[in-house]
Formats: structure tokens, C-alpha cells, sequence
């Protein structure tokens, strides 16, 4: 799945729709469109590197709060807000909760070609993280109490006479444990077995495609209006 893409789109106005997926799919894109964000919810794939592009005024759900659900259920699905009325306090309020950027209707196409590109594989680069770091917790459930208690002082610097002296254990047992250590959880040295162990919670090693930039840009623009 991870080598799939593709980009939501959910705007009220048909003619909208079909013009932004006409565009996209022209540029090699796959697209998938919806009228509203109720309709939305109940299809779209969160494990899909994908950008949402939707438009912030919709009757029903309007964009902010879509976006709003999604970081509540904890999507990092990255989103494009579109506006045909657009003003500062909209454009902070779509920073905040996360918006790659907040475009003007009828946006210019190169422009919102290059963040929903970037966006994707933003996305698919947490993704990745998230499937790796869900891999590594299936591998660290498979250990015993003591394989984790020598992990853990493993990971410290410990040698295998200290553990086996704070653990009140052989230093042949420890050993032994440490052998377990690099074959259950699938490593071939003393340094992978300390990243793997102090792996954290998965985040993107890039930064939101151009976030900061699109944030300024687009406040300083909508500032002149």
C-alpha cells in the first residue's frame, strides 16, 4: 500500500471537483473526490500516502472542522485548504491545526501541484516510520522479563559482568540473553540493538513541505487584501 498514492479532494461545487482531479490526474496523479467531509470520513484510507485537498467553506462539515477530526483521531493526513474568501484569522486558525498551507481560489496549479507532491511524500515518510516503529514493538513484546531487564542496561553501556553483577546472574547466562536479544528482535550488532531499543514514537524526518514558507507567504498575501 505504501507505494500507492493518492489526492482527496472534497469540495461542494462539482465543476470544482472535477477541474482540480482533471489537473492533478494530468500531472500523473491519482485523485479521488468527495462533496462533502461526512462523505469523506467514511472511505478514505489513512494508511494511503495521500494529501487532502479540500475547500474550507462546505455546508455541513466545512474544512476546519474536517481538518479538526482527522488530528483528533490522530490522521496525520496532510491537508490543502482552499478559500474563496480568505482573511488572517482563517489563515492562523488553518496553521494551527496543522494545514500544509491555505490557497486562494481558483488556485494557481504549479503552485498547488508542488504542496500536494510534497505533502505526499511527506506522508509517506511517516507512514514508513509509523510501519517501522509498529514492527519494532511487535519485536520488543516477544522478549522475556529478563531478556528486558539485560536489554535495558544493555543499552546504558553496562558490560556483561556488570549485568550479570547487578543481576545476580552468570555472566555466561548473560550472554546467553544477549544472543536472544539480537535474534528476536532481528539485529546483527550491540549498536543496532541500542537504536532499536531507544526507538521513540515515529516522526518525519522532513519537515511539512514547505510549511513554514506557505504559512508566511499566505498570511503576508492575505494581509494585503
Amino acid at each position: 500500500m505504501i507505494g500507492r498514492t493518492l489526492v482527496y479532494i472534497v469540495d461542494d461545487e462539482s465543476a470544482v471537483r472535477e477541474a482540480l482531479a482533471c489537473l492533478l490526474q494530468a500531472a500523473g496523479l491519482m485523485t479521488k473526490c468527495y462533496s462533502s467531509g461526512e462523505e469523506f470520513l467514511q472511505s478514505f484510507d489513512p494508511h494511503l500516502p495521500s494529501c487532502l485537498v479540500i475547500d474550507v467553506c462546505m455546508p455541513g462539515m466545512d474544512g476546519l472542522t474536517l481538518q479538526s477530526r482527522l488530528a483528533k483521531n490522530g490522521c496525520r493526513l496532510p491537508v490543502v485548504i482552499l478559500t474563496g474568501h480568505a482573511d488572517v484569522p482563517m489563515a492562523v486558525e488553518a496553521m494551527r491545526r496543522g494545514a500544509v498551507t491555505l490557497l486562494q481560489k481558483p488556485p494557481r496549479f504549479h503552485e498547488l501541484l508542488d504542496l500536494v507532491k510534497g505533502a505526499i511524500e511527506w506522508h509517506r515518510e511517516c507512514l514508513l516510520q509509523q510501519q517501522a516503529f509498529e514492527d519494532v514493538n511487535q519485536r520488543l513484546t516477544t522478549l522475556t522479563d529478563r531478556e528486558k531487564e539485560v536489554l535495558a542496561l544493555v543499552v546504558v553501556g553496562r558490560s556483561s559482568k556488570e549485568i550479570a553483577s547487578k543481576l545476580g546472574i552468570g555472566q555466561r547466562t548473560v550472554e546467553q540473553h544477549r544472543a536472544h536479544l539480537l535474534s528476536k528482535l532481528k539485529v546483527n550488532s550491540l549498536a543496532e540493538l541500542v537504536q532499536i531499543s531507544l526507538r521513540d514514537r515515529p516522526r518525519a524526518s522532513l519537515d511539512l513541505y514547505n510549511c513554514s514558507v506557505s504559512s508566511i507567504n499566505g498570511l503576508q498575501h492575505y494581509s494585503a487584501l
